[in-house]
């Protein structure tokens, strides 16, 4: 308990905060580009980049890519949680779209690879003020 040299004192904390640093620089590193889920009983990887839209169907989910449809069991909340928030958008409680495979939009509507889906009012003012970013 005696008085320590304020110049020790830092390199001791110097020294507790370097391992705590590098474990949470670990634990928030990017995610993937890409993930994988189960389909027809075997684990099939997509791509982010090649994902359209993804549409909730009753217990299942609809992977809407550029050259098919997966189905797959699992809630959209769920999968929603696994994609980068920066590249997707929910835009309805069944929805959650890809920033850029958005052809044009709407106050009502998105069209996304030939489709039209509807902007949910709950969802509107965080989905438009979004894409205005990038007007």
């Amino acid at each position: 308990m005696k008085p320590i040299p304020f110049d020790r004192f830092l390199k001791s904390v110097a020294k507790v905060k370097e391992p705590i640093g590098k474990n949470r620089s670990a634990s928030t590193s990017e995610k993937p580009e890409f993930l994988f889920v189960r389909q027809d009983r075997k684990m099939e990887k997509i791509d982010f980049s090649d994902i359209l839209y993804v549409e909730s169907y009753a217990d299942y989910i609809k992977i809407h890519l550029k050259d098919r449809v997966l189905v797959v069991r699992e809630s959209i909340s769920s999968f929603e949680n696994k994609l980068h928030e920066s590249q997707f958008i929910r835009f309805h409680c069944s929805f959650i779209g890809n920033i850029l495979a958005i052809d044009s939009y709407t106050h009502e509507f998105l069209e996304i690879g030939g489709k039209t889906l509807t902007i949910s009012r709950s969802y509107k003012v965080e989905v438009l003020k979004r894409l205005q970013q990038f007007e």
